[in-house]
C-alpha cells in the first residue's frame, strides 16, 4: 500500500518517547509498504541532510516544514478564546504544512493517511480518497488537568479547554476510519466524547530489542536511575514528588542509596527540585543504555500524564527492574513482583525500593522476567504488525463505505 505518514515530531534521532514510537513504527511500515513521510521540525533543532537520509532509508519520500509553537499571547491565540477549536491548534496552524500535504496528495494516490498524535488531523480535512488513521491519541491528560485544578478560575479554564478538545476530537473521530491509543485507560475519555464508538484500537508502546540487547554496564548496588527531560512537566512533577517525599525515606533506611537522573536540563527549573548529595543530574545522554543498565533499578514515579512510558519498556528490555507508580505502569501487562514492582504512596515506594536493594535474587529474577516480557509481547516489530492490521482494517472499512 501507499501510506502518507504525518508527524508532529521529526523522529531521528529517536531521543524521546514520541520520537522512539514514530521512528520504530515508520521503520516497520517502510519494510512492508511505500511510505511518504511528512514531518514538522523544531526551530531550535534543524534537520540536517544526514537526518533526512536516515529516514529515507525507510521511506519513499521525506518532506519537512518548520513548526511554529503555540504563543498564548499572540493575536490568533487570543482570538482562539472565542472559537470552538483548541486555540493551541489555531495559533500553531502551519499553512506551509497544509500546502505540502496538499501538493503531495495531488501527486500520489494514497491508500491510507496516518496522522500521528492529535496535532496532525487538522491538516487532513481536505484529503479525499484515502483511509484515515489517527495514531496515538492521548487526551486523558486534559481531563486530569480539570480534576487537579483547585482554583475556581483555573478549573473553569481547564473545563473550557476540555470542551474544545472534545469538540475537536468528536469531529476527527467521525471522519477517521480508525483511532489508536497506547493503553486501555485512553479509550475511556474517547468513549465519553462519542459513547459506543467502536473504531478504537490499542496499539501499545514497545522497545527495540535489536538495539537493547547485550551487556553495556554492570548494575551497581543501591543505585536508582531515571530518564526523562525535566522540561516536560510530567517528568518534573515525578521528580519533585520522588526527591521530596520518597528519597528521604529511602535514605533513612539505606543512607548509601543514590538516584541519578538523565535528560535535557535546558530551560528547566532544576533549582526548584529538592536537593541531596546523593541525587545527581547527569544531563542529556546520546546513549542511555549503559546508564540504565548500570542501575540496580529504574524508578518511574510519574503521577500525571497519559499513555505508557517507553522508558519502562526500555528498562525491562535492558534487564533493569522497574519500580513504578501504578499510574506510570498503565498499559503494560506485567505481573506484580515478577516483571515489575508498583506502589503509590511515598512509604510504599520507599519500602519496595529498599526491598529490591536488599534482595539480589529478586533483582536477578525480575531482570530475566522483564526482558522475556518484552521479547514475547513488546518488541517493536510485534507492535508494528498490530498497527499494520489496524491500517488494513481502516482501508477495508473506507473502501466498503466509499
Amino acid at each position: 500500500m501507499r501510506l502518507l505518514f504525518l508527524s508532529r515530531w521529526y523522529p531521528y534521532p529517536a531521543n524521546n518517547g514520541s520520537k522512539i514510537r514514530i521512528y520504530n513504527l515508520v521503520k516497520y511500515l517502510g519494510q512492508h509498504h511505500e511510505v511518504y513521510f511528512v514531518s514538522f521540525t523544531e526551530a531550535n533543532d534543524p534537520v540536517s541532510e544526514e537526518r533526512i537520509e536516515a529516514m529515507r532509508a525507510h521511506c519513499r519520500e521525506v518532506r519537512v516544514t518548520p513548526y511554529h509553537g503555540f504563543n498564548p499571547s499572540s493575536l490568533k491565540a487570543l482570538m482562539g478564546f472565542f472559537g470552538t477549536i483548541p486555540r493551541s491548534l489555531v495559533d500553531s496552524f502551519s499553512h506551509e504544512m497544509h500546502q505540502t500535504i496538499q501538493q503531495l496528495a495531488q501527486q500520489v494516490s494514497f491508500d491510507a493517511v496516518i496522522a500521528s498524535q492529535i496535532d496532525m488531523p487538522i491538516y487532513t480535512r481536505d484529503l479525499q480518497g484515502a483511509a484515515k488513521i489517527l495514531e496515538e491519541v492521548e487526551i486523558s491528560i486534559f481531563l486530569e488537568q480539570v480534576k487537579r485544578a483547585t482554583n475556581p478560575l483555573k478549573k473553569m479554564r481547564k473545563q473550557l479547554m476540555w470542551s474544545k478538545w472534545s469538540n475537536y476530537m468528536r469531529s476527527v473521530m467521525q471522519t477517521y476510519d480508525r483511532v489508536t491509543v497506547v493503553s486501555e485507560p485512553e479509550v475511556i475519555p474517547l468513549q465519553k466524547i462519542i459513547p459506543g464508538y467502536e473504531r478504537i484500537a490499542v496499539v501499545p508502546n514497545g522497545a527495540d530489542l535489536s538495539r537493547l540487547s547485550g551487556t553495556f554496564a554492570p548494575p551497581q548496588p543501591n543505585t536508582m536511575v531515571y530518564t526523562g527531560a525535566l522540561s516536560y512537566y510530567v517528568n518534573f512533577d515525578a521528580m519533585q514528588f520522588f526527591l521530596g517525599e520518597v528519597f528521604p525515606l529511602i535514605q533513612s533506611e539505606c543512607p548509601e542509596a543514590v538516584i541519578s537522573m538523565a535528560g535535557r536540563l535546558e530551560g528547566t527549573r532544576v533549582a526548584e527540585l529538592p536537593t541531596s548529595p546523593n541525587a545527581k543530574h547527569v544531563g542529556y545522554l546520546s546513549d542511555v543504555r549503559p546508564f540504565v543498565q548500570g542501575g540496580w533499578l529504574s524508578v518511574i514515579p510519574e503521577r500525571v500524564g497519559g499513555g505508557t512510558r517507553i522508558k519502562l519498556f526500555e528498562s525491562l528490555a535492558l534487564g533493569t527492574p522497574v519500580v513504578a507508580t501504578k499510574w506510570a505502569a498503565i498499559g503494560v501487562d506485567a505481573r506484580e513482583g515478577v516483571e515489575i514492582l508498583t506502589a503509590d504512596s511515598p512509604r510504599d515506594l520507599a519500602d519496595v525500593i529498599v526491598r529490591l536493594f536488599r534482595d539480589p535474587a529478586l533483582r536477578e529474577s525480575m531482570s530475566r522476567a522483564g526482558r522475556k516480557l518484552i521479547e514475547d509481547r513488546y518488541d517493536w516489530p510485534v507492535i508494528g504488525r498490530q498497527l499494520d492490521t489496524v491500517i488494513e482494517d481502516a482501508v477495508r472499512r473506507h473502501r466498503q463505505n466509499a
